[in-house]
């Protein structure tokens, strides 16, 4: 798949908030955005990569009961083991070693504050990251981000969705 074509997720959103019985309005609180933003997500393909961060990304697999890689089945791959949030920042590091690149160069390839993120790697489940930018940092290391988002949304209490 190309990266420029993006997969039918909006209907795949759609057709799971349909089976669960829950209107828009009740989705959109409980992401915390506009009725009209939820209304996106379910129209347009690109929205939930760009517009929800990872953490309402999170919530909203887990309120659907969908799981990021049937959201996602495109772009998932079986991944040997789990790629939480600290084996990620591991593999990170373990690529810059190996590409004899420093971080500010990654970052500059990316277009992603990973800094912070290597830091503090709760700063994942914030508004500050969107989907995009963990799908552009796996693609740049060679990590599925798809299991890396389904291991975050295991890790990623409830109450912070």
């Amino acid at each position: 798949m190309a990266h420029n074509e993006t997969p039918p997720y909006a209907a795949r959103l759609r057709t799971a908030r349909e089976q669960t019985g829950r209107s828009i309005d009740e989705m959109a609180a409980l992401l915390g955005v506009t009725r009209e933003a939820y209304w996106d997500l379910e129209s347009y393909d690109d929205e939930v990569l760009t517009c929800l961060s990872i953490a309402q990304v999170a919530g909203l697999c887990r309120t659907l009961g969908l799981a990021p890689r049937a959201v996602f089945a495109e772009e998932s791959r079986d991944e040997p083991g789990a790629i939480t949030l600290e084996v990620l920042g591991l593999k990170i590091q373990a690529h810059l070693q190996a590409e004899q690149m420093d971080l500010s160069a990654f970052e500059a390839r990316v277009g992603w504050d990973v800094a912070t993120w290597l830091e503090r790697p709760q700063e994942f489940f914030t508004a500050r990251y969107p989907v995009e930018a963990l799908r552009d940092i796996c693609q740049a290391i060679g990590v599925n981000w798809v299991a890396a988002l389904s291991a975050i949304a295991c890790q990623q209490p409830d109450e912070d969705a």
